[in-house]
């Protein structure tokens, strides 16, 4: 148990340091000159690996009001399929190292918080079927909205998904997600 512990302290203490390098991010500026160096990137390999980078940012509940601005401005120049491409590639990749980390240790962690209630119940949960059909269905309706894709990747990492169909998942429901988000974006602005 007391691996377990140190475990928990071990994330606790990445996610305190990741929420302070975001506020950092935030508050120093480098957001806000980033955003306005993107606006004056004509169309190109600078603009599409732009476009790419905004995508890995796009997954991060820090970072994702940042890169919808981005996406969205280029959805204004650009073709909006292949800005949701690319960002939706981009966003998979982000995705992808948020789910190497996640799906081993915090599907650990919340097991053990759950196994360590007196109801023997709810370990069995995690290993019924039906709890990775519904908890996959979930983990991908999450990285498709607007909320944090932590969630969903930890619902995800739960359910014990291979890679491959995680990729699968991730790409699709992002680049669907910034597709959604830069259409309706053209009649707001």
């Amino acid at each position: 148990m007391q691996t377990k512990t140190k475990h928990l302290l071990q994330d606790f203490i990445f996610i305190l340091v990741s929420i302070t390098v975001a506020i950092f991010l935030v508050e120093s500026g480098f957001l806000q000159s980033f955003v306005g160096s993107l606006h004056s990137v004509e169309s190109g390999f600078v603009g599409y690996f732009a476009i790419f980078i905004a995508g890995i940012f796009f997954t991060s509940v820090f970072t994702t009001a940042p890169a919808m601005v981005i996406l969205v401005s280029f959805t204004q120049n650009e073709n909006i399929f292949l800005v949701a491409l690319l960002g939706g590639l981009g966003a998979m990749v982000g995705d992808y190292v948020l789910f190497l980390f996640m799906k081993d240790r915090v599907a650990e962690d919340f097991k053990y918080i759950f196994g360590v209630s007196k109801h023997k119940r709810i370990p069995h949960i995690f290993k019924t079927k039906l709890f990775h059909f519904f908890a996959s269905f979930f983990g991908a309706l999450i990285i498709a909205s607007p909320l944090p894709d932590e969630l969903g990747i930890a619902i995800l990492g739960l359910s014990n998904t291979s890679n491959k169909f995680f990729l699968l998942l991730s790409f699709l429901f992002n680049a669907g997600g910034i597709f959604v988000i830069g259409f309706l974006a053209t009649f707001i602005l």
